[in-house]
């Protein structure tokens, strides 16, 4: 439903533009970006990251559950203050492990945005060359509607009447 109505309000727009003589390009940004060679090969490292710190992450809970179980069938024969010096240690296996997994996913988002990004930017810049050499006004993506490329040449800005109409000092 939500690419119907995407596609509806890019054709209305579309027409609404070409009735003004604009040109305008059209493409479907994140399946031309899954298209591209350096996409796969980002994906594939982004894959192998990721395995390895889950992983990680089945070792460490293996371990707690390990540690967790021998202190379950253990702790009737454990004075107080084994009782205790173990349930600090689950507590702190416990915490480092959800600690450890806040960093594997905090780390596996910065490492998919540091390949990602160049990709994404040599697939944008494309487009504007392209828009650019093709003389359009601009170009959308017709999955979410929006603007890939704007020329500016052909377009007005009305910021200043904008601020205006609101009654909205300049700084």
């Amino acid at each position: 439903m939500k690419k119907l109505t995407a596609l509806l309000s890019t054709l209305a727009l579309c027409v609404c533009v070409s009735a003004q003589d604009g040109k305008f390009g059209y493409i479907d940004f994140n399946e031309t970006l899954k298209r591209m060679p350096e996409y796969a090969v980002a994906q594939d490292t982004l894959r192998h990251i990721e395995e390895e710190y889950t992983q990680e992450i089945e070792r460490s809970d293996t371990e707690f559950y390990r540690q967790y179980m021998e202190y379950i069938h253990g702790q009737k024969l454990m004075s107080a203050s084994i009782l205790q010096k173990r349930q600090k240690e689950l507590q702190q296996l416990y915490d480092g492990s959800m600690e450890f997994k806040k960093i594997a996913k905090d780390s596996l988002d910065a490492e998919r945005l540091r390949l990602l990004e160049p990709i994404q930017r040599k697939l944008s810049n494309t487009i504007s060359r392209i828009g650019k050499k093709r003389g359009l006004d601009y170009v959308i993506d017709i999955k979410s509607g929006a603007y890939l490329y704007i020329n500016n040449d052909r377009g007005i800005d009305i910021t200043q009447e904008v601020y205006k109409s609101l009654g909205i000092k300049e700084k």
